[in-house]
């Protein structure tokens, strides 16, 4: 059948075979090039997912261990413990104000949460660095700082005015 062709015919058969071959090249070429970049894009958000995986982990072995220690029910109990961690670092006199936001149902009504709004006035950021390690890594309360806000008054260097939420979370009594 090729020698039954005209020079020409056979010209524009290889050209048109030429470029279904390029086509096809190109085609696999830019799947593979998605394909690289896909993984590539998979192996940088792993790391990610790690401390988003951990920080889970954490959150959910913390929330198992309250139904069995129970957690801080009382608000008054609970703000008698976190001042006795503000005495012991020395911050508590300079406390401006301690407030309760009343406590809210999570979770479909399984856990309680009670949060403490403290603001700070005037306090070196060793002794609110401690504070914090005590309440979040020490456990001497079962609750954790959910917010902390530094801000820089004008006059003193080394004091600062510090704003943190303190929440407690506990199971729901049955």
């Amino acid at each position: 059948m090729w020698q039954k062709l005209e020079p020409r015919e056979r010209l524009l058969l290889l050209i048109a075979c030429g470029m279904a071959i390029i086509v096809l090249l190109f085609v696999a070429g830019r799947k593979i090039y998605k394909l690289r970049t896909d993984l590539s894009d998979t192996v940088n958000d792993t790391p990610g997912q790690l401390t988003k995986l951990d920080k889970i982990i954490g959150e959910y072995l913390y929330f198992s261990t309250l139904d069995t220690t129970g957690g801080e029910r009382d608000p008054s109990e609970f703000s008698g413990k976190l001042e006795k961690i503000f005495l012991d670092h020395g911050v508590k006199d300079r406390i401006s104000t301690m407030k309760p936001i009343p406590a809210k149902d999570i979770d479909k009504g399984k856990y309680q949460v009670l949060i403490f709004d403290v603001n700070f006035r005037g306090v070196t950021l060793e002794s609110m660095m401690k504070v914090v390690y005590d309440i979040d890594k020490n456990k001497r309360v079962n609750a954790k700082v959910e917010f902390f806000q530094v801000s820089k008054p004008y006059q003193d260097r080394s004091t600062y005015d510090v704003n943190m939420k303190i929440a407690a979370y506990s199971g729901k009594a049955r």
